[in-house]
Parts: structure tokens; sequence; C-alpha cells
């Protein structure tokens, strides 16, 4: 994970990880869990002032997405900006 700064917003980018298939699903589920972790490190840190990180912050933030052309990247793409809608 790295975060950047260029002097108007952050971005963070969470690298690239391997999964268990192609499925759009499996790999949805899998950012969802990693966003839980990430928010749970963070959370158990105790610097937070105000509410607790959720995985559904990350969602609403949520800009765009580095990807191939193949058919499950577009439907992971779709599926992504399903959660970003209802987590809103």
């Amino acid at each position: 994970m790295v975060k950047q700064h260029d002097g108007t917003r952050e971005q963070l980018y969470l690298g690239v990880h391997s999964v268990i298939n192609h499925k759009s699903e499996t790999q949805l589920s899998g950012l969802k869990k990693q966003m839980q972790d990430i928010c749970n490190i963070y959370n158990g840190i105790g610097f937070t002032r105000g509410p607790l990180a959720e995985p559904g912050d990350f969602a609403r933030r949520l800009r765009g997405a580095n990807t191939d052309h193949a058919a499950d990247q577009k439907k992971l793409v779709n599926l992504l900006d399903e959660w970003r809608r209802r987590s809103e």
C-alpha cells in the first residue's frame, strides 16, 4: 500500500495481489477483505478521532481502476461502481 500526496489530494495505491480465480465476484470479495483488514489495523492503532474507518469509505472515494480490457475486468469495474453507489 502506497500513499501519495500531490498537493491537492491524497491517493492510495493498494498494489498488485494474486487472486484465487478470474471471477469478478472473487476479485471484488478479495478487495473488500483487504479493505476490511486495512480498516481493522487503522482503527486498532488508536489515532482515530471521530468515526472509525469502514470499507465503504474506500468505496465512496473510488474514482478509477487500472485494468486490462478483459471481460472479467470490465465486469469488475461495474461491480466496483455498484459497491460505490451502495456505499454512498
